[in-house]
C-alpha cells in the first residue's frame, strides 16, 4: 500500500508542473520556467526544419516575440509515454507524429520527437516535414 501511495504522489507531482494558460494558448513549465506554444498551429502544419526555425523566430503569440525551436531535452521532457499521444494530458493541441528540436547529433542530423512512440528521431535530411511547438524562457 506504501508503494502505490509514493508512486501516485511521484505522478501528481511532475503533472503538476504544468499550467495550461487556454485563453493565452500556452502551458506553463514552472520548474523550468518554460512557456510552450499551445495554439492550433501546433498540430496543423509540418513543415521543414528551416521553416520550423524562422517559423519559432518570428512568432508573435501574445505579443510576446522570444520565441525559439526547443532543445532535445526540453521537448523530451513533454513526454508521458501513458498516454496517445505520449505528452502530457495538459496540451491541448498535439499530433502523434514528429516535432522538431534544435538538437543535432554527431552526424549533423537533426534531431525531432516522435509523439507517436515518444522516441527521439534523428532526420537525415532538412527537407523532411515535421511539426513545430516553440518554447520561450519565463523571465
Amino acid at each position: 500500500m506504501r508503494v502505490l501511495a509514493c508512486i501516485f504522489l511521484g505522478v501528481s507531482l511532475f503533472g503538476s508542473d504544468f499550467i495550461a494558460e487556454r485563453s493565452m494558448q500556452t502551458v506553463t513549465q514552472t520548474p523550468e520556467a518554460l512557456m510552450w506554444q499551445d495554439d492550433g498551429q501546433v498540430s496543423e502544419h509540418k513543415m521543414s526544419y528551416k521553416s520550423a526555425l524562422s517559423y519559432c523566430e518570428s512568432l508573435g503569440l501574445n505579443d510576446m516575440n522570444d520565441w525559439r525551436m526547443p532543445t532535445q531535452q526540453e521537448l523530451f521532457r513533454l513526454v508521458d509515454t501513458q498516454r496517445t499521444p505520449t505528452i502530457f494530458p495538459v496540451f491541448a493541441h498535439t499530433a502523434t507524429e514528429c516535432y522538431w528540436n534544435i538538437s543535432k547529433d554527431q552526424n549533423n542530423r537533426i534531431g525531432s520527437i516522435d509523439f507517436s512512440t515518444g522516441k527521439s528521431l534523428n532526420t537525415v535530411g532538412i527537407d523532411h516535414t515535421c511539426f513545430i511547438r516553440c518554447v520561450r524562457k519565463i523571465k
